[in-house]
């Protein structure tokens, strides 16, 4: 049975080389060829998204404008299209401080477009609290236009894992994800497992990158554009039957070997089909099939 489940993932999962920096994939332990590693473009059918900036407002980490900063131990939670979800720090959070968990908000971003000064500006200049990180994500530049970069949650001072809850069950969830660091274009392995509702281990998929990690360096470009890299690879996870359903996913990185810091773009997901038979009443439909065609066999032979 846990191969047929492994086959039809790995079918639901073909398709072209999810993005730049991935050299490597695999589902339930089994490595996968590059081109069924999941794509994010062939993942989702009209997805939910939760843009984290939308969500938990702005990456200025005073108090007074965003309560959603760094003093904040979380959990985190929204709602969209009347699903909840939470984002906490797994139980695996290290820090090398001893500092307690907690989560933060940042713009990828190192330079800004300033209309008045027509020029690029380090947008801490304009806002001394705001939080950016110049990463592998969607980035301002190398167009001349205001607009700051992609909405990131980051663990904020160590690193462990992301834990993220749904409060209906969903079908499949996905995100783009790098790591931290002061190294440019690191490499670096990311797993993310699915969960029911009794926390039982539905899926883990993983994949191996190279160079998507770390700093971006055409973001530090001042003298011309800075260049975005635009290259984070996706990860995303489903369920193994269309009767079971995700509760929680958790998302970890390794670099080297060790747990690193993360960094989540926008989560997309979907929900569990309304009307979807439940499983006792398949297991039921099923077994009535079998014995129904005992009976008419056994009808044939006498």
């Amino acid at each position: 049975m846990r191969f047929w489940q492994i086959s039809a993932l790995v079918l639901l999962g073909a398709g072209a080389l999810s993005a730049n920096g991935i050299v490597g994939c695999s589902l339930e332990g089994t490595s996968l060829n590059l081109n069924q590693c999941y794509n994010p473009n062939t993942f989702f059918q009209n997805p939910l998204t939760v843009d984290w900036g939308t969500a938990f407002g702005s990456a200025d980490i005073n108090p007074g404008v965003n309560p959603h900063d760094i003093n904040n131990l979380g959990p985190w939670t929204t709602s969209i299209a009347g699903v909840t979800v939470g984002v906490n720090v797994g139980g695996d959070f290290s820090s090398g401080t001893g500092a307690s968990p907690k989560l933060s908000r940042l713009d990828n971003e190192v330079y800004t477009w300033d209309p008045t000064q027509n020029s690029w500006v380090i947008p801490q200049f304009t806002d001394p609290n705001l939080q950016t990180y110049g990463g592998h994500f969607g980035a301002p530049g190398p167009a001349e236009q205001a607009g700051d970069g992609d909405h990131l949650l980051d663990m904020y001072n160590g690193s462990g894992s992301f834990v993220i809850n749904f409060s209906q069950g969903v079908t499949n969830a996905g995100l783009l994800v790098s790591v931290l660091g002061s190294q440019t274009n690191t490499n670096f392995d990311a797993t993310i497992r699915a969960y029911d509702q009794n926390h039982n281990l539905l899926a883990t998929y993983v994949i191996n990158t190279q160079g998507v990690g770390g700093e971006c360096a055409g973001l530090y470009n001042f003298a011309v554009n800075p260049q975005p890299c635009n290259d984070a690879p996706f990860i995303g996870v489903r369920s193994p039957l269309n009767t079971q359903q995700i509760y929680s996913i958790v998302i970890t990185a390794t670099t080297a070997g060790a747990m690193d810091s993360l960094l989540l773009d926008s989560l997309e997901f979907q929900e569990f089909p309304t009307g979807a038979p439940e499983p006792a009443v398949l297991f039921l439909s099923g077994t009535g099939l079998v014995i129904f065609g005992l009976l008419r066999r056994r009808r044939r032979a006498s």
